[in-house]
């Protein structure tokens, strides 16, 4: 069986890109002598070096872990020129690799490196699982570095060692899912500013737009997730759309930020589904942790979880579930407005449904015991809603796909008789 690091062909159509072979190294020798070809990327090689250098690649293209991956280019069996990886690290894996391409003169200019490099950079990130490429050229070299943009690669300072003065970079694609917190410019940690400002790309699910017009002074690309949301729509199918759209840009090699209101991993299915996926398929990802909902809850309510104890269920639950109240703790429902609901393509149950809730709840609380019905501000001259009412009112009052209830004990701790 070959090795997964021994180059397989590639497909950047219409050309292909073939594994660099024994009978190449004439087209080495022939590329790496010729002027014209070589003059965006380096001084020309004599004969005598071009053929060494052609049977080292060699060796290390059939070496499981030799620094050289080498594809031949070709356009409808015509060979058009050469493109190269060299291992700048002590391994492939996590490592540094340099990229290069040749072209015979009559192909260069005509697009042919915008659709090599892509795969070769596909096969270096998700197969070699290396962790960054860099590509230099000569100076004002004008072409060159419209090229490194257009392929996706960023500028970066030419360490002293460096074989030509201008650097270019692509790191290998990776996810990391933020935070915004609750409240407009309020929540953001630095943290989780870091990561904005350092990403290549951005999504963002916020809660209102004027949360997402605030994102967009942070960064230049930044991209909504809410277009994904449709009338009738499933919104299993949206989630699954939205880490779909960050996937993508993930195996691009792009770095990917993950912007959502509140906590990203608190009732937020998109953030676990997205990270789970990204790092099955062997690329870094993380979760960065915000203000959530819940957070927001205990200082505007004024309770502490811990001093009798707090449930939290997905309201319904309660309804599909064999679920146990302590009726001495604390009870927050999330998603009241939704309870009943099991289509996921609606925006709030019906009245109907509701009920059935309010009914599970009447098993163990009076018709009039308190509840409150809670929802975070999220601008700072907003405030947040807590409003009060009997259980038996609950089925009628307005509520929203964001609304969460918090019920107080309905009777006090029983202490253990065995206890110490």
């Amino acid at each position: 069986m070959q090795n997964a690091l021994r180059p397989a062909a590639l497909l950047a159509p219409p050309y292909a890109l073939r594994p660099f072979a024994e009978g190449d190294r004439a087209l080495y020798v022939a590329l790496f002598t010729n002027e014209a070809v070589m003059q965006a990327v380096g001084p020309t090689m004599g004969v005598g070096r071009a053929n060494r250098a052609a049977e080292t690649v060699l060796e290390h293209q059939l070496d499981d872990d030799g620094r050289f991956r080498h594809w031949v280019i070709e356009h409808e069996g015509e060979v058009i020129g050469l493109l190269g990886l060299s291992l700048r690290s002590e391994s492939w894996t996590s490592g540094r690799a340099e990229l290069g391409v040749l072209l015979w003169p009559k192909w260069q200019a005509r697009g042919v490196a915008s659709r090599a490099i892509p795969a070769a950079r596909a096969w270096a990130f998700e197969t070699a699982k290396v962790a960054t490429l860099t590509c230099h050229h000569a100076e004002d070299h004008e072409g060159a570095a419209a090229l490194m943009q257009r392929v996706g690669f960023h500028r970066i300072d030419a360490a002293p060692d460096a074989p030509l003065p201008c650097a270019w970079a692509s790191h290998r694609g990776e996810l990391t899912c933020v935070g915004l917190g609750m409240m407009l410019g309020a929540h953001l940690t630095p943290r989780a500013r870091g990561w904005i400002e350092a990403a290549d790309v951005v999504f963002v699910a916020a809660s209102d737009a004027l949360v997402e017009h605030w994102v967009r002074a942070m960064h230049p690309d930044v991209r909504s997730l809410q277009g994904l949301y449709a009338e009738g729509k499933p919104r299993q199918n949206t989630y699954r759309d939205m880490a779909a759209a960050m996937l993508a840009e993930v195996r691009a090699g792009r770095r990917v930020v993950g912007a959502f209101y509140g906590h990203p991993g608190v009732f937020a299915q998109v953030p676990h589904a997205a990270i789970a996926e990204a790092r099955e398929a062997g690329y870094a990802a993380r979760m960065d942790p915000g203000i959530s909902a819940e957070d927001c809850l205990y200082a505007d309510l004024g309770f502490d979880p811990g001093r009798v104890g707090c449930a939290h269920f997905e309201a319904s639950q309660l309804l599909f579930y064999r679920r146990v109240i302590d009726t001495s703790a604390w009870l927050v429902l999330w998603q009241i407005g939704l309870a009943g609901d099991r289509t996921y393509a609606v925006r709030a149950s019906s009245t109907s449904q509701r009920q059935r809730l309010v009914d599970r709840l009447l098993r163990d609380y009076p018709a009039d015991h308190p509840v409150t019905i809670y929802e975070a501000a999220t601008l700072p001259i907003g405030k947040p809603r807590v409003e009060t009412l009997p259980l038996s009112a609950l089925a009628h009052a307005s509520l929203h796909m964001h609304s969460t209830l918090a019920i107080p004990p309905a009777r006090p701790l029983e202490p253990e008789p065995d206890a110490p």
